[in-house]
């Protein structure tokens, strides 16, 4: 039997890597910012699986996608990946808005995970399966002076989309992937 786990990485690798230049000066502002914002992704990441034990997740490769994180668990009627984009700052004033030039590729990469199903020994082992995808983000401020350590400030989910609904009650499959999202609501 094929995991889910398996395609989520074999599908992850096959996106094609952004290509370009940079100068050494922003190389190192880059590599900065990735370690300051993948110890705000491994926070998000501990607390969706505090929340959420029935998820596996993986932190994605900084700069290789438009993402941070995904998580993805399946159900007895229906699987689901969840891809998160996390920004981080030391000041909640400074944390950056994703914008829609952003969202487009998340939703890009999202539709590839769909769309790539038909090309996956996995698409077809789950072709009748609710399969459901959502994107969201999460936002953190880290370190906080006053408790020592990072501190959610918003979370949500952005987009959702199923593939094969016939089989499931969609009211209850978008509230169940939602919650999963809102981790700042616990």
């Amino acid at each position: 039997m094929l995991e889910l786990k398996d395609y989520v990485i074999r599908t992850l690798e096959r996106w094609p890597k952004r290509a370009g230049t940079t100068s050494k000066i922003q190389a190192i502002e880059r590599t900065k910012r990735r370690m300051i914002n993948f110890h705000s992704v491994r926070f998000v990441k501990e607390k969706l699986q505090e929340r959420c034990s029935e998820y596996d997740a993986l932190i994605v490769p900084g700069g290789d996608t438009p993402i941070n994180l995904i998580l993805f668990s399946e159900f007895q009627t229906y699987n689901h990946i969840m891809l998160v984009k996390v920004v981080s700052s030391d000041k909640v004033s400074t944390i950056e808005e994703i914008d829609e030039d952003e969202w487009r590729k998340i939703r890009a990469l999202a539709n590839y995970y769909k769309d790539e199903l038909a090309n996956d020994d996995y698409g077809q082992e789950v072709e009748k399966k609710t399969l459901a995808f959502t994107t969201g983000y999460a936002k953190v401020q880290f370190p906080v002076v006053s408790v020592g350590k990072h501190m959610l400030t918003d979370a949500d989910i952005k987009h959702y989309f199923a593939k094969n609904l016939y089989n499931v009650d969609s009211y209850e499959l978008l509230s169940n992937v939602t919650r999963i999202h809102r981790i700042n609501s616990i």
